[in-house]
């Protein structure tokens, strides 16, 4: 499938009827075509006046699944050996080298059942890119599907893994023995409907690939639907299904280190130890009556979903945020929708406290609070999630942010209920034990990482004001008890400053309105959570800066005995961040970038994870090579970056203006 400025004319083609055949959004201005080549190949051509690359995909309904026996991996090879050449395209990355010098991008992927090679590039060269990329259609297709239910376990949960498969199982049956509900079916359908109807606009490349992986399984009118609209009320279908959840059906899949020297099988390609046996029916309902007598409901009606779509009017068109707000407590940015119109909005709010990483504990105890907050409003937040309103909470540079998306018609519900759990927070025990053992998994986890992600993580302890290594947050953290945090929390917030950024279907007054609700819950009172920030607190985050011309290596073991891959992440720091310079950075990545991969990978074949990228770290950009390799040792990947950065230079002083207006005409 492709999209683009105008509909491609692709040869020997039969259109198809372009009046009604397919089920768009309301809100969408793309026009669709469906065609189908001589070879039955059906193609979904798309005009869209807006965008400033075409894309396209191409889906083919065979994967991993379909590798024949001895030859594991054959269709994740198949795809790479397509981009590599071609009995019409022979030169060695040729497809790639074209893609890129036009300003485009390719990539793959496999999974069980498909393969989907896609590509973005200019306007002015999609025609041979599409050239390029054309195949025949296969029609093999996997007549199955899977319902999973993961569950991340405790220690504590993992010595009650019947328990909790009994209760899974029980909640099943409490779903099959109530019946389907229409008024979940109603609410679920004005969810879906709010969702297709006002999507937000993604790239053409995402775009493309999300159709063409529907287009193998949908009807023709539900190839921009998929599986997003529920067609119509029967309960029983929906029982039928929940029916075939059953002991008989299930496929169990327990993972832990705790079963070390118990398994006694080993799997050949990545060396698992596992083992297997027979779980029957009868003992799955003996395990459903020995689970603990806990009360299990059904869903109760979500508060969140929107009702109210309307556009707000913006009197003012600002093509920028600007300063709407600023107190002693606050600064407001704010941004009214005029391009997208869409019933939406997004409040980013970031809190400005500076004792959050002033040593590895405060570092710890910080990301304790956020995980806890998040625990504790999973419940909640998840009906808001349903209804398309997404928040998130984390840890920033300068302290911890709050973000909400979606529509905005109940965000500041959603907004109101996270700012009371901050206020009204209390430290639980059993929760934070929970919580502790997780966070000490993931530190624990930090020495498995692949080497390159480690080198990236070495990359930022060098560099950048106030980070720790993560064996001393580890450190830090086993110590830690439930009392510390209570005892820090306060501390944290006890001076802040809130940056607050408001975006899309908002009017002014109900931004302002926001960020006092903010205010009044933090500052105002007696005793107030928060003081503002004393002058000299407002630092910005650093990192420091490397002398022109001086060179610098860090060099460290890798943490994992059994990995032998090698990395190196060779930074160059190139300027604070101005929108000129952004714009240089960001050409001359594009002109690097398939020059590294081609050089690197597949000509010296260094390794497979090899990539240039830009890196932005406190407001400071950079460009950053990062190369694994089971073949050679940094030392040596070093002086062959070096090398191709000399050749880069020389090139890039080589590209005549005429080239370079053919290649970046934008």
């Amino acid at each position: 499938m492709a999209v683009g400025k105008e509909n491609t004319e692709v040869a020997a083609a039969v259109p198809m009827d372009k009046g009604g055949e397919i089920l768009k959004p309301r809100t969408d201005k793309r026009e669709y075509r469906r065609i189908v080549l001589k070879n039955s190949l059906q193609v979904l051509l798309i005009s869209d006046p807006e965008t400033d690359k075409c894309a396209a995909s191409m889906n083919v309904s065979v994967g991993s699944f379909s590798d024949p026996e001895g030859l594991d991996g054959l269709a994740h090879f198949l795809e790479h050996m397509l981009f590599y050449a071609s009995e019409k395209y022979p030169e060695e990355d040729s497809y790639s080298k074209y893609i890129t010098e036009h300003g485009g991008s390719t990539n793959a992927y496999t999974s069980t059942e498909d393969t989907n090679y896609h590509f973005d590039i200019n306007t002015d060269s999609f025609d041979e890119a599409l050239d390029s990329l054309y195949a025949g259609e296969a029609d093999w297709t996997m007549e199955y599907s899977f319902f999973d239910v993961s569950v991340n376990l405790t220690d504590a949960g993992h010595e009650h893994m019947q328990d909790i498969i009994g209760l899974l199982f029980r909640h099943i049956k409490l779903l099959q023995e109530s019946g389907v509900s229409q008024w979940i079916f109603d609410e679920l359908s004005a969810i879906s409907e709010a969702e297709f109807h006002y999507q937000a606009k993604i790239d053409p490349i995402s775009y493309v690939v999300d159709i063409s992986s529907n287009m193998t399984i949908y009807p023709t009118k539900h190839w921009l639907v998929g599986s997003s609209l529920p067609s119509k009320f029967n309960p029983a279908i929906v029982q039928k299904i929940l029916n075939e959840l059953s002991p008989t059906n299930v496929r169990i899949f327990w993972k832990s280190n705790n079963f070390e020297g118990q398994t006694d099988k080993v799997e050949p390609w990545y060396t698992t130890s596992y083992s297997f046996e027979n779980i029957t029916e009868l003992t799955i309902q003996e395990w459903v009556k020995s689970a603990p007598d806990v009360n299990l409901i059904l869903p109760t009606p979500n508060v969140f979903i929107p009702t109210d779509f309307s556009l707000k009017d913006v009197k003012n068109k600002e093509t920028f945020p600007v300063l709407l707000r600023k107190t002693p407590f606050s600064r407001l940015w704010y941004k009214p929708d005029t391009k997208f119109f869409k019933p939406k909005a997004y409040v980013n709010i970031d809190f400005n406290c500076p004792l959050a990483f002033t040593s590895p504990e405060a570092a710890v105890l910080s990301n304790t609070f956020v995980w806890l907050l998040v625990d504790y409003l999973n419940e909640y937040a998840y009906y808001a999630q349903t209804a398309g309103l997404d928040y998130g909470l984390s840890i920033s540079d300068n302290g911890f942010e709050l973000y909400l998306v979606g529509f905005n018609h109940k965000l500041r519900i959603l907004l109101e209920a996270v700012m009371q759990k901050i206020a009204k927070f209390e430290v639980k025990p059993d929760r934070f034990s929970v919580v502790k053992e997780t966070m000490t998994k993931a530190y624990q986890n930090y020495k498995f990482q692949q080497p390159y992600q480690q080198a990236l993580s070495y990359c930022s302890l060098v560099l950048q004001d106030n980070t720790w290594p993560w064996t001393e947050e580890l450190d830090a953290l086993s110590h830690l008890e439930a009392e510390d945090l209570a005892s820090y929390v306060p501390m944290l917030l006890s001076r802040t400053f809130v940056e607050c950024y408001i975006a899309g279907n908002v009017e002014k007054n109900e931004a302002e309105s926001m960020v006092k609700y903010i205010e009044d819950v933090l500052f105002s009172g007696s005793k107030p959570i928060s003081r503002p920030l004393f002058p000299s607190q407002f630092l910005t985050s650093r990192v420091v800066e490397l002398g022109k011309g001086m060179r610098y290596f860090y060099h460290q073991e890798g943490s994992n005995p059994s990995d032998e891959n090698s990395s190196l992440v060779h930074y160059i720091q190139v300027h604070q961040d101005e929108f000129a310079m952004n714009s240089k950075l960001q050409l001359l990545s594009l002109i690097a970038k398939q020059t590294t991969f081609h050089q690197l990978r597949t000509v010296e074949q260094l390794g497979y994870i090899t990539s240039l990228s830009r890196s932005l770290k406190a407001g400071v950009y950079g460009v950053q090579f990062i190369i694994q390799s089971s073949v050679k040792g940094p030392g040596h990947i070093d002086s062959r970056v070096e090398s191709l950065l000399k050749d880069l230079e020389s090139k890039i002083y080589k590209i005549s203006d005429e080239e370079f207006k053919v290649r970046w005409p934008n």
